[in-house]
C-alpha cells in the first residue's frame, strides 16, 4: 500500500510507529507519540490506517429533517 501524508504507520523492524507528516523521495517522516519527527525509509513501514478512512469515520451520519416554511 502506498504511504501518504496523514497515514498512520508502524515500523517493520522496530517497535513503534506514528503519523506520516511528510514524504521526501523514499524517506517518510513519522511523528511518534512523543511528538518527535523520525525519518525512515518507505520500505521499512507498513500503513495501518489511511487518513481518508479516519476522516470518514469521524463524520457522524445524521438524518436531515426538512421543516415546512410556515415553521421557520
Amino acid at each position: 500500500m502506498k504511504v501518504e501524508k496523514g497515514d498512520r504507520i508502524r515500523f517493520l523492524n522496530e517497535v513503534g510507529g506514528g503519523l506520516v507528516t511528510r514524504i521526501e523521495g523514499s524517506l517518510v517522516f513519522v511523528e511518534d507519540e512523543d511528538g518527535f519527527e523520525v525519518p525512515v525509509s518507505a520500505s521499512e513501514v507498513v500503513v495501518v490506517e489511511k487518513e481518508a478512512l479516519r476522516l470518514v469515520q469521524r463524520v457522524p451520519h445524521q438524518t436531515i429533517k426538512m421543516l415546512p416554511l410556515s415553521k421557520l
